[in-house]
């Protein structure tokens, strides 16, 4: 792959038709879906998964392979569900009370410093 510059990632530039922060970020780096499943190691129906939110708790080796091709931060790939607190089988049923604390608006507040 031929290095490109960063993309600089906005709220604003997201807020169009596609359904993902991964889609746009695709999307402005002028890549197929064809091409990001290859690069990232995922195949086409996998990827056309993630790329639509359509795996809720997708592994993080998808989203930082993701995040390497699109020479991003792992964050600009992560979707907000991502972040929210999702009980494991036999674990605590809800997130503990510092995990409430800090919430999504902690990593809101996290990648605008960034």
């Amino acid at each position: 792959m031929s290095p490109r510059a960063r993309p600089q990632v906005s709220d604003a530039s997201l807020r169009t038709k596609v359904e993902t922060r991964l889609a746009a970020l695709r999307i402005r780096r002028a890549l197929t879906q064809e091409e990001m499943a290859l690069a990232t190691g995922l195949s086409l129906p996998t990827y056309w998964r993630l790329e639509r939110g359509r795996i809720d708790n997708p592994p993080i080796r998808y989203l930082v392979n993701c995040a390497v091709v699109l020479e991003c931060e792992l964050m600009d790939v992560m979707e907000e569900k991502y972040l929210q607190w999702l009980p494991v089988a036999g674990q605590a049923p809800s997130a503990p009370e510092p995990a409430r604390r800090i919430g999504l608006k902690g990593a809101e507040q996290r990648r605008r410093r960034s």
